[in-house]
């Protein structure tokens, strides 16, 4: 069942820019269609955002390049910025969304009435990974901060009982936290600053309680999210995660949105570690899409993507220029595409504000993000529901990830989108194509034209390769 739900044309105080008004009726009404696709004024939009949002050409630049959508501040002034050049925007709420008493809530009210009537303004963003930083910030002290300060203290009473004793607790400590024993770790804690004549200086920092901590959170949350479509029904919630947790916790969280997705950057999926699937390439992209579907079904799943390098996070550059480096065009691409055929909705990018423009990266970003803006409509397009079906031709290779391909329908015509998820070329047999027999598909990026015969093409890709197939009319 479609749920409509109409921004206010904005008449009052709090918009003095001309151009906001005039563009206010244009993006006048928001909806979600049944497949959790978002509609603009009845159209189906596929949001390309970016987390950045410059002042002067830099703007100019980041719309013209075909970005849709742009993190704003909460402050009239961002918000008329982005409407200036034709951008969407989203507000990050932050832990202002967490309400857990009267006070939060007359704050929380406050903000989302200053701003709910604003034409810019498209979705609310609660707190970024709210489930994984409860874990996290718990994790840095249990498994890092605490066990340093342990070694100092020890060494400072190397000789005696005192030392034997701190020793033997210390290592329980640490085997425990192997395993993720925490309740076993939790008591040699206790008894190791007892030992050391100290009082834990956290106490309440113990993953033995993070459970409990990340309940109460994601109880605050949802209060938010009541609280939020009390005030301003007209515009949804979304909620980012990072790629970690389980799917029931991730459920838990995301009764508190209308759209979620998660981070996922692993380029070079060979040091970073952002996955921590058993899946670590490239392709983890869609493997942490269908998460986000399992963990919200029948919800609108936007990704973000992987919008600089490791490296530019860091103030002392790796001496080895690929430790860290940025994606390259075709990574990029795969990314973007991946995520697609797994079901996404939308896709943003983070990250760009670490990066320098111009720069080879930004170049190559901006003409993905130029190519997912011309196909607009394709992408935003219903997934055709056919037995499109993918056979791999016979390979050397272990191919143990595949060619992965939807099919829609715009322009009165078939699309077809396949990647290759395995890291060496792969041939395929795509059957069930929607076209008829001795019809054309042409790939939008190399011109290259395939003949479907008996509703069967066969389709050839380079490792982590994309092809965009549009069905050619004569």
């Amino acid at each position: 069942m479609k749920t409509t739900l109409r921004i206010a044309l904005c008449t009052g105080v709090l918009f003095a820019s001309t151009l906001c008004l005039s563009r206010c009726e244009a993006w006048g009404e928001v909806s979600f269609d049944t497949d959790g696709m978002l509609l603009v004024n009845g159209e189906r939009f596929f949001p390309v955002g970016i987390y950045e949002l410059p002042e002067g050409d830099e703007l100019k630049e980041i719309a013209d390049a075909g970005f849709n959508l742009a993190r704003a501040s909460a402050d009239a002034g961002s918000l008329d910025r982005a409407a200036s050049v034709g951008l969407k925007s989203w507000i990050p709420l932050g832990g202002n969304m967490d309400v857990r008493d009267d006070a939060a809530l007359e704050k929380l009210a406050g903000i989302v009435e200053r701003f709910k009537d604003h034409p810019a303004l498209l979705v609310w963003e609660g707190p970024d990974e709210p489930l994984w930083n409860v874990w996290y910030s718990t994790h840095g002290w249990m498994y890092g901060g605490q066990i340093a300060a342990f070694k100092d203290r020890i060494k400072a009473v190397r000789e005696g009982n005192a030392a034997s004793d701190a020793d033997k607790l210390f290592e329980e400590y640490r085997a425990a936290l192997g395993v993720a024993d925490y309740g076993s770790a939790e008591s040699a804690v206790a008894k190791l600053w007892e030992v050391l004549g100290e009082q834990p200086p956290r106490p309440t920092v113990l993953m033995s309680t993070a459970p409990e901590r990340a309940k109460a959170l994601a109880d605050g949350l949802y209060a938010g999210y009541a609280a939020i479509r009390k005030t301003d029904p007209a515009h949804p919630v979304w909620l980012n995660h990072a790629p970690r947790n389980t799917i029931p916790d991730l459920a838990y969280f995301n009764r508190a949105a209308q759209i979620v997705g998660c981070d996922i950057y692993p380029v070079p999926y060979q040091t970073t570690g952002h996955s921590d699937l058993v899946n670590k390439r490239l392709s983890c992209v869609g493997d942490y899409t269908e998460r986000m579907q399992a963990a919200t079904p029948g919800k609108a799943v936007w990704m973000v993507l992987q919008g600089f390098g490791w490296r530019d996070l860091r103030e002392e550059k790796p001496e080895d220029e690929t430790q860290g480096r940025r994606p390259s065009y075709d990574e990029t691409r795969f990314m973007a595409f991946d995520a697609i055929v797994h079901g996404a909705d939308g896709l943003l990018y983070w990250g760009t504000h670490y990066i320098d423009k111009p720069s080879r990266f930004w170049t190559d970003l901006k003409r993905v993000v130029g190519e997912l803006a011309g196909l607009q409509d394709v992408l935003a397009a219903r997934t055709l529901d056919i037995d499109l079906r993918v056979e791999l031709k016979p390979t050397l290779n272990s191919a143990d990830r595949g060619i992965v391909a939807v099919a829609k329908r715009a322009r009165g015509k078939t699309f077809i989108i396949a990647v290759n998820e395995f890291q060496e070329p792969l041939g395929c047999t795509l059957s069930g194509v929607p076209v008829a027999d001795g019809a054309r598909l042409r790939d939008t990026q190399k011109g290259s034209v395939l003949t479907v015969n008996g509703g069967e093409v066969s389709c050839f890709l380079g490792g982590c390769g994309v092809a965009v197939l549009e069905e050619q009319r004569f």
